[in-house]
C-alpha cells in the first residue's frame, strides 16, 4: 500500500506530463494504466495521440471512457476534456492503490448506462476530502464543468503542503454512502424508467427518462392496515377477474429529478424533423421506446395476488384470514409466531417474492410479512401518482410537443393504479374484513393459547392447579376444534379429597391415566410450589361442597407429535441431566420453571363457583346432581335459576344466590343469562374450564430415554473412586462424594501399577465392604502373607438408583447385577444374565450378615453360557482379631453397638464354638458389558482397566 505523500507525488508527476501536452496543443486520447510506464521511479506516458493511427473501441477501456464519447449523439467533444475525465478516474485508482475501477461490473453495457447516467466509484476510505473533491471535479458528467491541466496542478501542489492524508472525515464517508443508496435505491425500483400501461399494470420502457440523482423522500406508514381489493365483478364464476389482492404497505416514495441529457437530445432531434407527420410518428414511437408515464410517488411494500376467490371454501377463507391476522401481528412484534408448520393445503400458490417458489407452510408467510417491515423482499404495490414522460421535459420542448401531437390518450387514468386489478375496484381495510361478518374461532385461537398459558407445564399444587414461569412447548400445527355451545350446572359433595381437588381444578383423568401421588419429580417444595398431600394414603371425607355453572364453548385437542419443546426447555433439562445430582434439578427445574405435566385436550369457556363448608352430619352427603343445557336455547338461563333455588333450600350450608366467576367478580343468580351472553360474545374472554389427557411433562423431550433412566429402579454406576493405602493399612473409610440412598452395592479391588504404567488387580489380597450407610461405608483388606503390600491402591464404584449423586462419567455403561445368601457348605454358585460375551467383566463383593467375618472367599469361573455364570467358592481362614477395635475406632458404629461389641463378644469371635462356626454372608455380583473392553473412566480424569475389578469371561470357559 502507497503511502499518501507519494501517492500525491505520483499525481503531480503524471499531472506535469499531460499539462506538457496539452501547452503545446496535443490530447492524449488513450490515458489510462496500460499507456503509463514507469522508469526509475518516475512515471512516463506512451502511446500519445494513437487515434491518429487507428480507429479507437470506445469499449476497450470503457472504464475511462467519457461519457459524450458513449453516447449515440454526433456532437464533436472538447479533447482536452477527454483527457481531464480520464485523469479523474485515473486519479481514484491511484487512491485506491491500484484496484481498477467498476472492477465488480462485468456487463460492459450495462456499464456504458452507468456512466452515461452519472455512476462513478465511491471514494477509498482514507482519502483526503481535498483529493476526492478534486477528481470528482475532473470526472463531471459536464465537460465544461472539468477544470484544465493548470488549475489542478496548483490545487495538488496546495494539498500536498496542507492536507494530512489520514485526515478524512467519517461525515463526508456516510454522505458519500448516502449518496450512493439512494442511487440504488432509485435503480432498485426503476423510478428512473418511464414506464407503459399493460393489461392493468405498468412496465418498464427501455430508456432512462429520469436522472438517478434527483430528489428522494420516503415516509414510513406506521399506522396503516393492510388493504383488500376486490373486483366489482370478483363473485362471478366465470369472469377473469375471480381475484383479490392483498396489499401490505410499508412505506411511500416520492421521487422528482431531471430528464436525462438523453431523452434531451432524442426528443430535440426528433422534433427537428421537418415532416410534420414523420415527426408526429417519430415522436410517439420514442415517447413509447421510454415509456409513456414516469412515477412521482408510489406505495412499497408487499402484495399477495389471489385467483379463484369465489370458488375457495368458507373454511380455508377463515383460515386465511386468521393467518394474515397472525403474521401482521408477529410481524410487528405484537405476538410470537405460532403453527408456524401448518401447510397452506385448500389455499391457491401464494407466490414468493421474485421467484417461482409458493409458501409452503404458515411459516413462510410469517417470514415473507416479517421481512416486509423489516424493509427486505419490497416491491412496489401502488401508484399513487405519476404523469406523462414528456411532461419531465424542459418547458421549451413540452410545448413543441404539445404543438405538434396530440397526446390526450396518456391522461385516462385515475389518481391510483393498483397492479393486476382493474379500474374498477372496491377495497377494504384488511382488519375489518378479517373480522367481518364475524370472526373465525381460529383467530382466537393463538390468543387461547398465550392467555391460559398452553405453552406452560402444569403443577398440581396443593390448593389449585396452576401453570410454571416459563414456556416449554409450541404447537406445530393446530389443534382439533369441537364446538360445544353448552351450559352445565353442578353441585357435589365429594367423597375424598382427591375428588374434591379434582372437581375444583376440573381435572378429568381417564383409566389409568396419571396417578396424583406418582408424578414424576413432584417431590420439589419452594414457597411458591407445594407439592400435593399424599391422597391415596387418606382416609378424611371431604367437608367442602361445590356448586358450579359452566359454559363449556369449545374443547380442542392436540395431537402429541405436533408438540414441540422449546430450546431453552431442552437445553434446561440437558443441562439438569449433565449435573452430578440430576434427579435433585430435574425436581427444582420441573417443579419451579417448567412444571410437571401437560394437558393435551382443553375445555374453553367460563365457570361460576361458589364452595361450601358442610357443618351437617358428615353421613348426609349431598348427592351430586347435573343438568345440561344447550347454549341456543333461550329458556335455559330460567330453568337454571329455578334448579339453583331448590338447591338452595336442601341445606343451611347452601347458598346459590351468588357465584365468582374466572376473575373473581361477583355474579347475581338472576343474572347468570347475561354472563352467559357476554361470555359467549367474547372468545377472547374464554378461559379453561377443564383438562384431560394428560401426560408427563418430559415425555415431549428428545431425550426421555436419559430421563426414565433417572426415574426408574434400576441401579447404576452412580461414581467410582479411589483411596491410596499407606504401611499395610488393612481399613480404610470411604467418604461418598454425595449423599446416595442406603441400598446399593459397592465393588472394589487393590491394584498396583506394573511396568507399562498400566493398573492392574494385585493377586491374594480380597477387599470386604461394609457399614454401608448413605455417606459412605468401611473397606476392609485381608491379605494373604505372600501378597505385596507396596504402593497400593484402593478402586472401587457403586452401583445405586441414580436419585442422589449420579456422576456423568460411565453412565452408558450396563450393568446386570444381584445378590444371594450362600454359607460354608456352598461352593458352586449359578447367576444369571443376558447377552453374556467374552467382553464382560464379572466382579463380585460379599457382605457378612454378622461381625464375626474371619472368613475370605475366592471367586472362580468354571464355566459360562450366554444366559449363565456357573461360580465355585472357596473360603480361607483369616486372622483379623483386630477388625472390631478398628470399627470402634473409625466411627462407623454407633454407642449402641459399642455397647453390644464388649470384650465378650471379641472373645466370642476369637471361639471356635460349634454354633458360631459356619459365618452367613451375601454374595453381591455385576458383569459390566464393556463396550469392546473400553476402561472405566475415574473421576480424576484418568481411566482403569475393567479387569483391575473382576475378571473377564475367557473364551475357554465359554459353553454352548
Amino acid at each position: 500500500m502507497l503511502a499518501w505523500n507519494y501517492k500525491y507525488l505520483l499525481s503531480v508527476q503524471i499531472l506535469n506530463g499531460l499539462k506538457f501536452l496539452h501547452d503545446n496543443g496535443i490530447t492524449h486520447s488513450e490515458l489510462h494504466p496500460k499507456n503509463i510506464l514507469v522508469h526509475n521511479g518516475i512515471p512516463k506516458l506512451t502511446n500519445i495521440w494513437m487515434p491518429k493511427f487507428r480507429v479507437p473501441n470506445k469499449f476497450s477501456f470503457v472504464e475511462y471512457c467519457p461519457p459524450e464519447i458513449l453516447s449515440s449523439d454526433n456532437i464533436i467533444p472538447n479533447k482536452l476534456k477527454l483527457d481531464i475525465y480520464r485523469l479523474g478516474v485515473l486519479l481514484w485508482e491511484i487512491s485506491s492503490n491500484g484496484i481498477e475501477p467498476f472492477s465488480k461490473n462485468c456487463d460492459r453495457l450495462s456499464l456504458t448506462n452507468d456512466i452515461k447516467n452519472g455512476i462513478r466509484e465511491l471514494p477509498i476510505n482514507g482519502t483526503p476530502p481535498k483529493y476526492v473533491e478534486l477528481y470528482k471535479k475532473c470526472w463531471d458528467n459536464h465537460p465544461d464543468n472539468r477544470p484544465n491541466c493548470t488549475n489542478i496542478l496548483a490545487e495538488l501542489n496546495a494539498q500536498r503542503t496542507t492536507t494530512n492524508s489520514n485526515r478524512y472525515s467519517d461525515p463526508n464517508s456516510k454522505y458519500e454512502r448516502l449518496q450512493q443508496l439512494k442511487i440504488e435505491f432509485v435503480n432498485l425500483f426503476n423510478l428512473n424508467k418511464g414506464r407503459n400501461y399493460n393489461n392493468n399494470d405498468f412496465v418498464n420502457g427501455e430508456g432512462t427518462i429520469l436522472r438517478n440523482d434527483g430528489g428522494l423522500k420516503l415516509q414510513k406508514i406506521i399506522h396503516s392496515s393492510p388493504i383488500i381489493y376486490f373486483s366489482k365483478k370478483s363473485f362471478e364464476l366465470e369472469s377473469e377477474n375471480d381475484y383479490i389482492r392483498i396489499n401490505i404497505p410499508i412505506c411511500t416514495v416520492q421521487y422528482q429529478s431531471e430528464a436525462t441529457d438523453e431523452f434531451i437530445l432524442d426528443i430535440k432531434n426528433i422534433l427537428s424533423i421537418s415532416d410534420e407527420n414523420k415527426k408526429q410518428e417519430m415522436l410517439k414511437k420514442k415517447l413509447n421506446n421510454y415509456g409513456d408515464y414516469v412515477v412521482t410517488e408510489v406505495v412499497i411494500g408487499g402484495a399477495i395476488t389471489i385467483k379463484n376467490w369465489s370458488k375457495i371454501d368458507d373454511a380455508n377463507k377463515s383460515r386465511l384470514k386468521t393467518y394474515l391476522q397472525w403474521g401482521i401481528d408477529y410481524a410487528k412484534g405484537k405476538k410470537l409466531e405460532i403453527f408456524e408448520d401448518v401447510p397452506l393445503d385448500g389455499l391457491p400458490p401464494l407466490p414468493s417474492f421474485k421467484t417461482s417458489e409458493t409458501m409452503k407452510c404458515v411459516g413462510d408467510l410469517y417470514s415473507w410479512i416479517k421481512n416486509l417491515y423489516n424493509y427486505k423482499n419490497l416491491e412496489i404495490i401502488s401508484y399513487e401518482k405519476f404523469k406523462p414522460s414528456y411532461q419531465s421535459l424542459p418547458v421549451d420542448l413540452i410545448q413543441q410537443i404539445l404543438e405538434c401531437s396530440n397526446l390526450q390518450h396518456l391522461s385516462r387514468f385515475g389518481s391510483t393504479l393498483v397492479p393486476h386489478m382493474p379500474p374498477q375496484y372496491d377495497s377494504k381495510d384488511v382488519i375489518e374484513w378479517i373480522k367481518s361478518p364475524k370472526p373465525p374461532s381460529e383467530l382466537y385461537m393463538r390468543d387461547w393459547i398465550q392467555n391460559n398459558l398452553l405453552q406452560h407445564g402444569v403443577l398440581l399444587q396443593s390448593s389449585k392447579l396452576g401453570h410454571a414461569v416459563k414456556p416449554a412447548l409450541k404447537f406445530l400445527m393446530e389443534p382439533k376444534i369441537i364446538p360445544m355451545n353448552k351450559v352445565t350446572i353442578l353441585i357435589s359433595q365429594p367423597k375424598t379429597p382427591q375428588a374434591a381437588y379434582l372437581l375444583e381444578n376440573g381435572i378429568i383423568l381417564k383409566k389409568d391415566e396419571l396417578e396424583l401421588d406418582n408424578i414424576p419429580f413432584s417431590g420439589y417444595s419452594s414457597l411458591l410450589n407445594r407439592p400435593l398431600e399424599d391422597f391415596s394414603n387418606s382416609k378424611k371425607y371431604s367437608e367442602k361442597i361445590y356448586c358450579q355453572i359452566t359454559f363449556h364453548a369449545l374443547k380442542i385437542s392436540f395431537d402429541t407429535s405436533n408438540i414441540k419443546c422449546l430450546q431453552q426447555f431442552s437445553n434446561a433439562v440437558n443441562s439438569a441431566l449433565e449435573s452430578y445430582e440430576p434427579y435433585k434439578n430435574l425436581c427444582t427445574l420441573f417443579g419451579n420453571d417448567y412444571g410437571h405435566l401437560l394437558p393435551r385436550t382443553i375445555t374453553l369457556g367460563g365457570v361460576l363457583s361458589k364452595t361450601f363448608k358442610s357443618c351437617d352430619d358428615l353421613t348426609k352427603f349431598i348427592h351430586e346432581r347435573q343438568f345440561e343445557f344447550e347454549g341456543n336455547d333461550p329458556d335455559s338461563p330460567r330453568e337454571i335459576e329455578e334448579i339453583l333455588k331448590i338447591w338452595n333450600g336442601e341445606s343451611k350450608d347452601i347458598d346459590t344466590s351468588l357465584f365468582l366467576d374466572n376473575n373473581g367478580d361477583i355474579v347475581h343468580r338472576s343474572n347468570i343469562g347475561d354472563w352467559w351472553k357476554t361470555l359467549a360474545d367474547n372468545p377472547n374472554n374464554w378461559k379453561v374450564t377443564s383438562s384431560e389427557d394428560w401426560m408427563p411433562l418430559y415425555k415431549i423431550l428428545n431425550n426421555t430415554q436419559n430421563i426414565e433412566t433417572i426415574l426408574n429402579d434400576k441401579y447404576h454406576l452412580v461414581f467410582n473412586g479411589e483411596n491410596l493405602l499407606y504401611n499395610n493399612q488393612t481399613t480404610v473409610v470411604i467418604n461418598f462424594p454425595g449423599q446416595i440412598e442406603n441400598n446399593y452395592y459397592i465393588f472394589g479391588n487393590v491394584v498396583k501399577e506394573n511396568n507399562k504404567g498400566d493398573w492392574e488387580r494385585v493377586p491374594k489380597i480380597t477387599v470386604r465392604f461394609d457399614y454401608q450407610n448413605k455417606h459412605g461405608c468401611a473397606a476392609y483388606i485381608q491379605k494373604n502373607n505372600d501378597a505385596s503390600q507396596d504402593n497400593l491402591k484402593l478402586i472401587w464404584f457403586v452401583l445405586a438408583k441414580p436419585n442422589g449423586y449420579y456422576s456423568n462419567k460411565n453412565r452408558n455403561v450396563k450393568f446386570a447385577y444381584g445378590e444371594l445368601d450362600i454359607d460354608d457348605n456352598q461352593s458352586n454358585i449359578t447367576l444369571n444374565g443376558e447377552n453374556i460375551s467374552s467382553n464382560c467383566v464379572l466382579m463380585t463383593s460379599f457382605v457378612s450378615r454378622t461381625l464375626k467375618d474371619t472368613v475370605s472367599y475366592d471367586i472362580m469361573i468354571k464355566a459360562w453360557t450366554k444366559a449363565t455364570i456357573e461360580l465355585k467358592v472357596q473360603k480361607e481362614e483369616r486372622d483379623d482379631n483386630s477388625k472390631q477395635k478398628v470399627i470402634k475406632k473409625i466411627g462407623l458404629i454407633d454407642s449402641s453397638d459399642e455397647e453390644d461389641s464388649s470384650d465378650d463378644s471379641e472373645s466370642t469371635i476369637d471361639s471356635n464354638s460349634e454354633q458360631n462356626s459356619q459365618e452367613k454372608v451375601t454374595l453381591r455380583w455385576c458383569i459390566v458389558y464393556t463396550n469392546e473392553r473400553e476402561p472405566m473412566k475415574s473421576e480424576d480424569k484418568g481411566t482403569y482397566p475393567w479387569d483391575a475389578f473382576g475378571i473377564y469371561l475367557d473364551d475357554s470357559s465359554k459353553r454352548d
